[in-house]
């Protein structure tokens, strides 16, 4: 269970940051990745493509892989359409939660 000096520290990283995490989670939500099951929708390529450069410009080394094969797409066709997800680690800082 986090203390209460932690929690404190990590809501204040997130009000030092808040334009920034707002304009992350806004460009996120108007990404059309609403998955119906048809294997046009999803879109996920998009959402990884916002996260990685996001990563990116943070220093933080980043993976989209495909997290369920498609069958190999015929020659021309749009290989975004897979399903697709971002992959991140971050490595744990002392200082960022005070543990």
């Amino acid at each position: 269970m986090p203390t209460d000096s932690t929690l404190r520290k990590l809501f204040d990283l997130v009000d030092e940051r808040r334009d920034e995490l707002i304009d992350l989670h806004q460009r996120l939500v108007q990404c059309a990745t609403v998955n119906t099951g048809a294997a046009d929708s999803g879109n996920e390529v998009e959402a990884c493509r916002i996260l990685a450069n996001y990563f990116e410009q943070h220093g933080i080394d980043s993976t989209t892989v495909e997290s369920a094969p498609y069958p190999r797409q015929p020659r021309g066709q749009d290989r975004r359409q897979q399903r697709q997800v971002a992959v991140a680690h971050v490595p744990r800082r002392r200082s960022a939660c005070g543990r």
